[in-house]
């Protein structure tokens, strides 16, 4: 996907339409990690969010300044994110529109990704 350049965003939106997505794991267990509803991604990251933001203004932050670093991650991340990790994280679901369970990357996987 990442050797696409700038014909990535023509591909990603030529739908393949089957009913079942496409396997990225031979593992079933992998493969099962790669698969979420949409609603575990704000019932896991909500409430990290906000613990962050309480223990960033109890150690002298101030709301204002937690509001920024907030809003200031949201944009880093949206620069930092290219094509493959488009298409990893939500490209996937354009491709194969019909795979309810890869509309978001789900939080499984992405503990895989935080762990030294």
């Amino acid at each position: 996907v990442g050797h696409l350049g700038e014909a990535y965003e023509k591909w990603v939106h030529q739908p393949i339409v089957t009913k079942d997505g496409p396997r990225f794991f031979a593992n079933d267990f992998c493969e099962l990690l790669t698969r979420t509803k949409w609603w575990v991604i704000p019932l896991v990251w909500l409430p990290v969010v906000c613990w962050l933001v309480c223990i960033s203004t109890q150690r002298g932050l101030t709301p204002t300044e937690a509001a920024l670093a907030v809003v200031g991650g949201i944009f880093i991340w949206t620069l930092l994110e290219g094509n493959t990790f488009h298409y990893l994280l939500h490209g996937c679901h354009h491709k194969h529109p019909l795979d309810g369970l890869r509309l978001v990357f789900p939080p499984a996987a992405t503990a895989i990704l935080c762990a030294p």
